[in-house]
């Protein structure tokens, strides 16, 4: 895989997911930038890569560097491909 491709997956793909105190959850990519948003009961919305998350209480990862979806082809990584697409399923999006 190209680096021009395995930057775009660091970006668009999420690393993982944090909640916070009131409820939010947020998306983030690989760069632990937010990329989604979504507030209690409300739709998911494309969040401000420069946004501070306040009141982060919980923190889960869909991979990790040993399974990355942009390091190599394998069914580990195939896991982990879909781990991230079900999180982006998940948040609607």
């Amino acid at each position: 895989m190209r680096e021009a491709e395995k930057e775009y997956y660091r970006v668009t793909l999420p690393y993982g997911k944090w909640t916070t105190e009131d409820g939010t959850e947020v998306l983030f990519n690989r760069k632990y930038q937010p990329i989604w948003v979504k507030h209690t009961n409300k739709k998911a919305n494309i969040a401000a890569l420069d946004w501070w998350v306040p009141g982060i209480v919980k923190q889960e990862f869909y991979y990790d560097e040993s399974n990355s979806p942009y390091n190599r082809r394998s069914k580990r990584t195939r896991d982990s491909v879909a781990r991230c697409y079900a999180a982006l399923n998940e948040f609607g999006v």
